[in-house]
């Protein structure tokens, strides 16, 4: 970084984080990310979108999309899906996204284990919370927007400090509002009247 002339970066906080390293903030500039709204937008019909996806009217749909990875914070997600399921008993999680895949120095190369190995402890989560008749882990999806547009609500619930969070401005662009923790760049996202939506990182 320090041969560059300039750097573009994605949020303060990161800025903040490569100042941090050493590099001098006068190279950086921050220019935060934008997303495709023809691509990202209210559905034309909800109803019609959700009867695509098997969703009755009644369910009240909390969307996660991203990868399934520990940093991401989704046993909180689940654990905080568990007590709103006991006022609300039409509540589904619908979680979209793979297992990270981990570069393991003992096997010599990347290792899926690790990341399926979180993906059931969340499956077993569920389970052992008696809501596991309410979490769909879905798999990857080229493209969300309609995982979006049939919520109610997305969450991003991480617990390492986001560069960005473009899970966030996706739903937003879908009209879907957005619950997100309280870490690294994602509080220069839900900004004004969204702030609202923040919280405490690792707090069900």
């Amino acid at each position: 970084l320090n041969r560059v002339d300039r750097c573009i970066t994605v949020s303060h906080q990161t800025k903040q984080s490569w100042v941090d390293y050493g590099l001098p903030g006068s190279k950086i500039e921050v220019v935060h990310n934008g997303t495709d709204t023809h691509k990202f937008k209210p559905a034309q019909d909800f109803l019609a979108t959700r009867k695509q996806w098997g969703i009755s009217e009644r369910e009240k749909v909390v969307s996660y999309a991203g990868r399934i990875d520990q940093d991401k914070g989704l046993e909180y997600l689940i654990k905080a899906v568990a007590l709103l399921a006991i006022q609300e008993p039409n509540i589904k999680l619908m979680i979209a996204g793979r297992p990270v895949v981990h570069f393991s120095d003992l096997k010599g190369g990347e290792c899926e284990e690790e990341g399926m190995g979180y993906q059931r402890s969340l499956e077993q989560l569920a389970k052992d919370l008696g809501i596991a008749d309410r979490v769909q882990f879905l798999g990857y999806l080229s493209n969300p927007a309609t995982l979006y547009q049939t919520s109610d609500i997305s969450v991003l619930p991480s617990v390492w400090p986001e560069p960005f969070g473009r899970s966030i401005i996706e739903s937003l662009a879908c009209g879907t509002p957005v619950v997100a923790s309280h870490v690294g760049g994602i509080p220069e996202v839900l900004t004004g009247e969204f702030a609202a939506n923040l919280v405490t990182a690792g707090n069900e």
